[in-house]
């Protein structure tokens, strides 16, 4: 049976195998797991660093390499392998390829971008033919356009969404400001993987927001 070592990276979990580490005794990451360090087999050890760039640290010293998606910052994977006592080759760790990238996505970009055109054609239809809900469907239809906004924003450049994004729009065209803590909204940007991560400003009819990718 293999034996195990577990990590808690920044509150994300990881398992791996013991040999691995011993492969490399030189890391930080080894000596943390040795009998020295912690005699409890079984403890999950805890690093204050980042839980998802982790994987990427496993993924060299299983393969002597590691291929980054590209809202992976590779700069900041070099300082982690650092920080774990790694010598890497700056040339061993690449960035995927952007059109590779979004072509894997691609799937999920054409459903979504459905699955929004859909329920704001679905919204500005029960406005029309009740009064009543007129209101609620207007406020609706103009949350899903934004969250379709952001999603289309993400699409294009998802290499910057490595740190928060500055969204600049038109008030005109997203009246959305005094909807910016919705929970509608809050769930639709949830779904595609984002989040505000400040409040919104206007000045001169145009508004900003800073938006971010959430952490898996």
């Amino acid at each position: 049976m293999t034996e195990t070592v577990l990590f808690d990276v920044g509150g994300k979990k990881y398992k791996t195998a013991r040999s691995l580490l011993n492969d490399h005794p030189e890391t930080m990451l080894a000596r943390m797991a040795s009998q020295e360090w912690n005699p409890d087999a079984g403890k999950k050890l805890f690093i204050e660093r980042d839980g998802e760039r982790f994987r990427y640290v496993l993924d060299y010293l299983r393969d002597g390499k590691a291929i980054l998606p590209i809202d992976v910052s590779k700069e900041a994977l070099l300082i982690d392998m650092e920080f774990y006592g790694i010598n890497v080759r700056e040339n061993d760790i690449t960035v995927q390829n952007t059109m590779e990238s979004l072509r894997s996505l691609l799937g999920v970009v054409v459903n979504t971008r459905s699955y929004f055109e859909k329920e704001i054609l679905e919204s500005n239809e029960r406005g029309l033919k009740c009064r009543n809900e007129m209101f609620e469907s207007h406020k609706r239809t103009e949350i899903l356009k934004f969250a379709k906004f952001c999603f289309e924003d993400y699409v294009s450049r998802p290499n910057k969404y490595i740190a928060d994004v500055v969204l600049k729009f038109n008030i005109k065209e997203h009246p959305v400001v005094c909807y910016q803590d919705d929970e509608l909204l809050k769930n639709l940007l949830s779904k595609i993987g984002l989040e505000l991560s400040s409040s919104m400003h206007s000045n001169s009819g145009i508004a900003t927001v800073l938006v971010k990718k959430i952490k898996n």
